[in-house]
């Protein structure tokens, strides 16, 4: 007959094989929670290639970078040749000069396009820059002869990231002259690797380099984002749009900003101190990267990313499994109710089932009400569920409660990511506090050797 010393050892043993066996559901629920994360995935880069299929029709990330005065040149110098013999050569090369100053204002139509049940938001927007450029001076450029300028093949530059967008013909008034843009960056575009935008040729009225007064208004589709460059000594701008969700970028922000419910109206004044790149230079690849490095502007993306939202939510779901496990585990612990490990398995393919609901229904819902349509059913499923286990209401409340603390915990995660290491840590420091006051008299030692020893006392009397 066993002795009472080897029953007590094996019943510990019991127990612990027990929190293993539960902790091996937990992982083993983790199979089904990571396939709806790959799901995740697959649903977001399908979003994202209906978003560019659209955008190659309608038009893409918009940059608007100039207007820009580019002057070709020619270039000589004197070397020796294979035979020591002094000769000389001559290249061409374009000056670029930026406008005096710089003024932009525009406004931003948006829309809404579909392929398939994918929504996939873009804009029209509508821009008059207008400016003045000084006299050229190719004195700071080096040692270049007058006779070596080509004024009769000077154009006015402004570089696109999407030229195929522009809506309508545009014309620049250049002293009061109108001048045609014609398609392509001209000289500019193939001084800097191929740049791509529009440009208009100058021979007719830039004469020899006198200052001038130019205006120009361009009609232009794009999405996700419209950004320009400071291409002055003050640069100027101002955007509105009846987009309520803008997200400013670049390394300037604006000084004035207006956001409301039916959109924003926002106001960039920029000295030429701070950019990274002076008023001319000779085109060439190297400027052309300092002059994108400078773009400021807005993102038009939606507010809330479903796809981004599901993905982070997916990631609590072994986290969320072990709380539901351990309340139910301390329900059998504490009160002496025995739940089959199917039972678990069952419980936790509920909660598993959550993330599919979610993303499934904010593909057509939105993410909010998504959210709250799959924690109200895998709510309901579960509770009404642990009430054949618990068999009393209250028990079925307690995990009612559980779960609804926990989802809506979640939810608050996702709106605060910038705290959500925070405050996720917090709700972890919580939990397990809450798990050691439940279990604070509980006698580990004696646990489950009999009825008694697995009843949580009332007080110290035992009462």
């Amino acid at each position: 007959m066993a002795s009472p010393t080897s029953i007590t050892t094996w019943l510990r043993h019991a127990h612990l094989a027990r929190m293993l066996l539960l902790g091996g559901l937990v992982l083993l629920l983790g199979i089904p929670a990571g396939m709806v994360q790959r799901l995740v995935y697959e649903r977001s880069a399908s979003r994202d290639q209906a978003a560019a299929d659209v955008t190659s029709a309608w038009g893409g990330v918009q940059n608007v970078i100039g207007p820009r005065l580019v002057v070709p040149f020619v270039e000589r110098e004197t070397v020796k040749d294979a035979d020591g013999r002094t000769v000389s050569r001559e290249r061409r090369r374009n000056a670029v000069f930026l406008p005096e100053f710089l003024n932009v204002e525009g406004n931003v139509e948006s829309a809404t396009r579909y392929r398939g049940i994918f929504e996939v938001p873009v804009f029209r927007a509508r821009l008059k820059l207008a400016g003045r450029f000084a006299a050229p001076d190719f004195t700071a450029l080096g040692a270049i002869a007058a006779a070596d300028i080509r004024w009769d093949e000077a154009q006015l530059a402004l570089l696109l990231a999407d030229p195929r967008a522009i809506q309508r013909h545009t014309v620049v008034a250049w002293n009061g002259a109108s001048v045609a843009f014609i398609p392509g960056a001209g000289v500019l575009g193939q001084s800097t690797g191929g740049s791509t935008g529009i440009h208009a040729p100058l021979a007719a009225v830039i004469g020899h380099g006198r200052a001038a007064e130019f205006s120009i208004e361009i009609e232009l589709n794009g999405s996700q984002s419209l950004s320009l460059a400071p291409l002055s000594k003050e640069t100027a701008v101002r955007l509105s749009s009846d987009w309520p969700h803008p997200s400013f970028q670049g390394p300037w922000l604006p000084v004035e900003r207006e956001i409301g419910p039916r959109g924003f109206t926002a106001a960039w004044t920029i000295a030429y101190l701070g950019r990274n790149y002076p008023q001319q230079w000779v085109a060439d690849v190297q400027a052309e990267d300092r002059v994108r490095q400078s773009l400021f502007g807005v993102s038009f993306k939606a507010p809330v990313d479903a796809y981004a939202m599901s993905e982070r939510s997916v990631k609590y779901a072994a986290l969320f499994l072990t709380l539901t496990f351990v309340t139910l585990w301390l329900f059998e612990t504490v009160v002496g109710l025995r739940i089959h490990s199917v039972q678990y398995l069952l419980v936790g393919a509920a909660m598993v089932m959550f993330y599919l609901l979610e993303l499934s229904l904010a593909e057509h819902l939105g993410f909010l009400a998504a959210y709250a349509i799959a924690t109200a059913l895998v709510t309901a499923l579960v509770s009404a569920y642990a009430f054949t286990l618990l068999k009393q209401v209250r028990r079925c409340a307690i995990v009612t409660g559980v779960l609804i603390a926990m989802y809506g915990y979640l939810y608050l995660l996702l709106q605060a990511q910038d705290h959500a290491l925070v405050a996720g840590t917090i709700g972890l420091f919580v939990a397990l506090a809450a798990v050691m006051y439940l279990t604070r008299r509980l006698d580990w030692f004696a646990l489950g050797a009999t009825e008694t020893a697995t009843s949580l006392p009332l007080n110290d009397a035992g009462q």
